[in-house]
């Protein structure tokens, strides 16, 4: 287990309640578990952040050294090349192969590197990524504490 965990949220907008219920749970994790190293690396930000969450511009992502926890598909693409992260689990609420036209590799490309999780709220989502990719992490009731402290 490791004790240095970071986020990539690309955009955290007020007006996004996604956005905000990230930023609630990230708070709340980072008050519960004082002894572990948090961090949010975000490039555009027009929301209040508590007090408590640390916040680095996103080209400061590529020096951290430990887990990463991704949103979007857009992260896993900017981390390829992080050479100090250890594990990126890909946090997926959709399965966006299904509606577009990209080529299946490209999506093989993604889902497919070795030190890529996936991460599901739901047990269909579950089902759809161990038939089509690999076998995710499930967490269940979505993204909350509990969930995020199975991670370290």
């Amino acid at each position: 287990m490791n004790n240095k965990l970071g986020f990539i949220l690309i955009e955290i907008q007020k007006t996004n309640n996604q956005h905000r219920h990230y930023t609630e749970v990230l708070s709340k994790s980072i008050h519960d578990n004082p002894d572990k190293d948090i961090c949010i690396f975000n490039s555009f930000c027009d929301s209040i952040i508590p007090v408590n969450m640390p916040v680095l511009h996103i080209k400061y992502s590529k020096f951290f050294e430990g887990d990463m926890f991704l949103f979007n598909t857009t992260s896993i693409l900017l981390t390829n090349s992080f050479p100090k992260i250890k594990t990126r689990y890909l946090y997926m609420n959709n399965a966006p192969w299904i509606n577009g036209n990209a080529p299946y590799k490209n999506w093989e490309n993604i889902f497919m590197q070795n030190n890529v999780e996936i991460v599901v709220p739901t047990q269909e989502l579950y089902d759809i990524y161990k038939i089509c990719w690999k076998k995710p992490v499930m967490f269940e009731g979505g993204f909350n504490c509990e969930n995020i402290k199975k991670l370290y």
